[in-house]
């Protein structure tokens, strides 16, 4: 269940010392801006009770190895809640959803956008690139993001790797020239794109074409946030004279995590979801 809430948040520092050149003007930022969110801190919990007699007789070990698949999905449990969080394009720390074409507070006062359109491919590809490295400051100085990581769900696994692969496919039609529609060839060229993105697949998209580019490169700067309270753990009971053991007759086993976790940096992710 819920516990507690916890105020998170970071300030965009935009103050800069440089000489300008002859003739050149410009106003640079004195104060940085300063955004907070309340995340909620969650309890995460699985329960699961061994009848004893199970595992006193279990000589082929199925018991054992499902004891231990159950401890180690501690990580999974944790995982998949923050992914169903992001997913779910909840409101960031600028009060509007972390991805959105109305992020305030850009260059000269206006809005920006970290959302795309376009199915996954390399247009969409160029697009991130273009979209995540035009992305500026209060004070019209870039942001110097790039995108380092490509999440997608496993139905977009080879067009991602298609992206990120040596070489690319390229369809011609029936002039020799590059096409979509009337396509009667096909070739491999080196891919330039090659070493830009790190392809990460994740079975927790809800939608198959959904697909999520990061910029991963910075400890300080990243799309979500998580502090934990407990981290994730999984327990066996030691205890043979409990309740459980000696009336119910069965082991305990509880797998249990607690954080405090949501939208960060708008910035460093641009995508499609939904």
């Amino acid at each position: 269940g819920d516990a507690e809430t916890v105020d998170v948040g970071y300030v965009e520092d935009t103050a800069q010392t440089r000489i300008l050149a002859k003739g050149e003007t410009r106003t640079y930022d004195s104060l940085g801006r300063a955004y907070f969110v309340e995340y909620v801190q969650k309890y995460l919990s699985r329960n699961v009770e061994v009848p004893v007699d199970d595992i006193a007789f279990d000589r082929t070990g199925r018991i054992r190895a499902a004891q231990d698949s159950l401890l180690d999905s501690g990580r999974h449990m944790v995982e998949r809640y923050i992914w169903d969080l992001l997913t779910a394009n909840p409101v960031g720390m600028d009060q509007v959803s972390l991805l959105s074409d109305s992020h305030p507070n850009g260059p000269n006062g206006t809005n920006q956008s970290n959302i795309l359109t376009a199915d996954l491919g390399f247009p969409a590809y160029d697009a991130a690139q273009d979209l995540m490295r035009s992305l500026g400051r209060e004070n019209g100085d870039p942001l110097d993001i790039a995108p380092t990581h490509l999440f997608v769900p496993p139905q977009l696994r080879r067009v991602a790797l298609e992206i990120a692969g040596e070489t690319r496919p390229i369809f011609v039609d029936d002039t020799g020239s590059e096409a979509t529609t009337g396509v009667v060839a096909a070739t491999n060229i080196p891919n330039v794109f090659q070493g830009e993105i790190t392809v990460v697949i994740s079975k927790y998209f809800p939608n198959p074409t959904d697909y999520l580019f990061m910029d991963l490169s910075r400890d300080s700067y990243r799309p979500w946030g998580a502090a934990f309270a407990i981290r994730p753990r999984g327990e066996v009971t030691t205890n043979m004279d409990s309740d459980a053991v000696r009336d119910r007759r069965v082991v305990p086993h509880i797998v249990e995590a607690q954080l405090a976790t949501g939208p960060a940096h708008w910035f460093t992710v641009c995508g499609r979801l939904g």
